[in-house]
């Protein structure tokens, strides 16, 4: 994250959106790269998601 985005971001709370949910792994990742960035995310909201099936 750029150090001028981090800036305007210092005390903020956000919330991951994502359109549709398969396995998690983007809101994972993206909640991961604010966490990094010492911005931790609050919360998720999504659109819809899809049960994931075991492999058979």
């Amino acid at each position: 994250m750029l150090p001028r985005a981090r800036t305007g971001l210092a005390g903020r709370q956000p919330v991951l959106v994502d359109d549709l949910v398969t396995t998690g792994a983007s809101l994972a990742e993206a909640a991961r790269a604010l966490a990094d960035a010492g911005l931790p995310a609050r919360a998720a909201a999504t659109v819809a998601a899809t049960s994931v099936q075991p492999p058979v």
